[in-house]
């Protein structure tokens, strides 16, 4: 009786190391193939980017419960990893705005308005910087930080 148990303890923990690995991969695709298609100043890049983020880290979770006891070490690994994830996406957002003038795609908020002399303006709020986008889809637009 104690090898049968033994047995479906290695075929569920084999399993549970398939199922995070694939989870942690799904999760990477999702992430790359969100950043890759969606243009920065639509808002679905973002969100398929956060919807990938939470499946790695799912993934890298259940990796995690299995070869690490300890829930206060798996606790600090996973807050690290979502520390990585943030400064990677602030980064891309950083590098797209100053070397390749695009709008931020992390941005928290959004304000529409207008210049004393006529000029449109977007202003995007992200968390270490505010991008502002004068003239939107015309020939003048330009992309400053603050």
């Amino acid at each position: 009786m104690p090898c049968t148990e033994y047995s479906k303890h290695e075929v569920h923990a084999e399993r549970n190391k398939i199922v995070s690995a694939l989870l942690s991969v799904f999760g990477i695709f999702i992430i790359a193939s969100a950043l890759a298609i969606f243009p920065s100043d639509s808002s679905w890049g973002s969100i398929y980017s956060i919807f990938g983020s939470i499946m790695l880290l799912i993934g890298i979770a259940q990796h995690l419960k299995a070869v690490q006891q300890k829930r206060s070490l798996r606790a600090m690994i996973l807050c690290g990893l979502i520390a990585v994830l943030v400064a990677f996406f602030s980064l891309s957002d950083f590098v797209a705005v100053k070397e390749f003038g695009q709008v931020p795609r992390f941005s928290y908020e959004k304000d529409y308005g207008e210049t004393a002399n006529g000029e449109k303006v977007v202003v995007y709020k992200t968390l270490f910087f505010t991008a502002v986008q004068k003239n939107p889809g015309e020939e003048t637009e330009s992309i400053t930080m603050k």
